[in-house]
């Protein structure tokens, strides 16, 4: 799971609900731990809309 939060640039905890909601190719369980084939995930980060990022002007209101 490591390996795929750092792909995805979010924490192992944010992959894991990802995972838990649909929003990640589906996984193998092996244990505990939960694989990804590696293509899928390849497939999934070039094809995935990027998230909206807020504006901050650095202020209070």
């Amino acid at each position: 799971m490591r390996e795929v939060s750092r792909r995805l640039g979010c924490s192992p905890r944010t992959t894991s609900r990802l995972a838990d909601l649909g929003k990640l190719p589906p996984s193998m369980r092996v244990g505990n731990l939960r694989k990804w084939n590696s293509y899928e995930i390849d497939q999934y980060i070039d094809n995935r809309c990027k998230w909206p990022v807020e504006a901050s002007t650095g202020r209070r209101s």
